[in-house]
């Protein structure tokens, strides 16, 4: 069993069971690290490209209770096929997927009911400087919470999209992924980061706003049902 899933699955034990503790900001903080990871997949290139790359994937995140997951375009420029770990344990292939026109995010849907989602949140009403995080999937070291601090919302403007800014300490700083407030809530999902020359601290980082993401599950859907037998798109 990974470390991704062993996390995963003594998160969600605790959950249920009612042993997790209540009290303490440490205590807190794996309580909200339960909530938010429940959603969470584990995205990786399918079919052959798996051999090849067998530990090499992004963080997704299920949107729909029925299956559509959003994840980092670049796994879905590079296969015909992507397979994906839930937080459950179960492993799914799917090529049920493509890039959103408006944003650059991949999306797919599983063939699956039922599934934990995302409790959604409003970029809105953040100020700059409050402090936000992403949660990142991993098959070796589990589920990790990385600190951010909150931008801007900025709105849609002529063809350009909205987009939720917020910043990271440091270069090495992954910025891909779901982008949650304090209370857990979905504010946003990271697709980009700002280039930046030798000795840059806080890296702007855009994501799509929690509120864009029905339009883009809408299109999705047309477009499923518009191609109900057809692989993605090269």
């Amino acid at each position: 069993m990974s470390a991704f899933l062993a996390r995963l699955l003594f998160l969600t034990t605790l959950l249920y069971t009612g042993l997790m503790p209540v009290m303490g900001q440490e205590q807190k903080s794996q309580s909200l690290e339960i909530e938010i990871a429940r959603p969470i997949v584990f995205v990786q290139l399918g079919g052959h490209m798996a051999e090849l790359f067998p530990r090499l994937g992004e963080t997704g995140l299920i949107v729909t209770a029925d299956g559509i997951v959003i994840f980092p375009e670049h796994t879905a420029r590079s296969t015909s096929e992507i397979r994906m770990l839930l937080s459950d344990g179960r492993r799914f292939n799917t090529s049920k997927f493509t890039i959103a026109s408006r944003y650059k995010v991949g999306i797919a849907k599983l063939d699956i009911d039922e599934l934990p989602i995302a409790k959604i949140g409003d970029p809105a009403g953040l100020v700059a400087g409050d402090p936000v995080f992403l949660i990142v999937a991993s098959l070796n070291e589990g589920p990790g919470l990385a600190h951010r601090k909150f931008g801007k919302l900025n709105p849609a403007k002529d063809d350009a999209p909205a987009y939720v800014q917020s910043t990271a300490p440091g270069v090495r700083s992954i910025w891909e992924g779901p982008l949650f407030n304090q209370r857990g809530e979905l504010i946003a999902f990271n697709i980009e980061r700002e280039k930046f020359g030798p000795g840059a601290k806080d890296i702007p980082m855009f994501g799509i706003p929690s509120q864009e993401l029905q339009g883009i599950v809408a299109e999705f859907r047309k477009y499923l049902d518009n191609n109900p037998n057809k692989a993605a798109p090269k």
